[in-house]
Formats: C-alpha cells, structure tokens, sequence
C-alpha cells in the first residue's frame, strides 16, 4: 500500500489504533520516525511515544539498547507537555529507520498488546483527558517514569514498570480511558518504588 493508499484507508474516521498500525507494518511507507509521525497526524504524536517506550516495557533483555529510544522520547514527551498536537523532531532524528528486528518481532507483539487493550477498552472521561492541562499533567508523568526506566541498572529489569507505566498511560490518551491511564499510572509508580526500595537497600550495604 502506498503513502496516499494508507492515508484514504484512514478516512472518513480512523481505524484502531492496533489496526492503523498493522496497516503501515505490512505497507511499502519507508519504516523511519518521520512517516510514522505524519501519516497519524494528531495521533503521531503519542503514537511516536508508545512506539519508542514499548521495547523497554516488554519484558525481555535488551542489554540498554533502549536507553536510546527513551531519550528520542523525551521530546516529543516534552512537547505533549508545551501543547503540541503534532510531535517535531530534528531532522537527524526523523531519518531514523525502525529495523527489520523491531518491524517483524516487536512490533507484532506490541500490536497483539494493543488489541488486547482495545477490547477491553471503551471511552470514559473522554472529554477531561482531551483537556490540554490533563495532558500536560501525564507528560510531566511520563518524563518521570522515562527517567526511572533510564536510571534502572542494566540487566535487572527494573526499566520494565516504569516503561510499561509510561506506555500504557499514553495509550490510555489514545483511547481516551481514564482507567488504562490509571492503570499505567500505577505501574510506573510501582516501578519507581522498587527503584527507591533497590537504592535504599545498596546504601544500607554501603552504609
């Protein structure tokens, strides 16, 4: 499918978010951050974010390869916290291609997530979590759980909650459901203690 092909088959109402993302998995749009962005349009901003924390939610080793799509994800973050409605990214970064290993592996599994979310969502507070001020309040959330995924030691896991908390909140803004919001609210702060629980702990040896 092409470019144009893709962007009717979102017209006149757009499909599941799990759907438009299956759609551009298996297209012939070039695989970069930029057509990822522009072809969901006011979507392409938390969309972006989802796709860049979701390797570090799921639970497999990485080795902090995903240290670097955390830090990508802070701008558009930052941006959803100023008002943006679509993400700007430095050119650098918008040429960066998705590789074949995320394409075919992680994405898959990512949409299969989503799916499951999807159905068992439905919109409650719609209207509130549209309101600029409540999106910029889980923006400032997600900068501090992108920071306790970053801050976790390598190989220990502990990036996953705060990543997953992260993600699920901004699908939680995608589908306009208060209670996937909290729930990825509580995720995030559940990792985040863990993370205070394992310094405490390596102070307490040290001390």
């Amino acid at each position: 499918m092409t470019h144009d092909g893709y962007k009717k088959s979102m017209d006149p109402s757009p499909e599941p978010l799990s759907t438009s993302l299956e759609l551009w998995r298996t297209s012939d749009i070039p695989k970069d951050l930029d057509h990822l962005v522009s072809i969901f349009g006011e979507r392409g901003l938390l969309i972006l974010i989802c796709m860049l924390l979701f390797p570090a939610a799921l639970p497999l080793p990485t080795g902090g390869f995903t240290h670097l799509f955390e830090i990508i994800a802070v701008i558009p973050t930052i941006q959803l916290i100023t008002g943006r409605t679509h993400a700007l990214l430095p050119g650098r970064i918008r040429r960066i291609t998705l590789s074949a290993t995320f394409m075919n592996r992680l994405l898959p599994r990512t949409i299969r997530i989503i799916r499951w979310i999807e159905h068992h969502s439905r919109p409650r507070s719609a209207k509130f979590l549209a309101r600029q001020p409540v999106q910029s309040a889980v923006g400032v959330i997600l900068l501090l759980f992108l920071a306790g995924a970053f801050l976790a030691p390598p190989f220990s896991g502990l990036d996953t909650l705060p990543a997953m908390g992260a993600t699920i909140m901004t699908l939680g803004l995608l589908l306009r459901d208060r209670i996937v919001v909290l729930a990825g609210l509580g995720l995030g702060a559940l990792g985040w203690t863990l993370l205070i629980l394992l310094g405490s702990f390596v102070m307490h040896l040290l001390g």
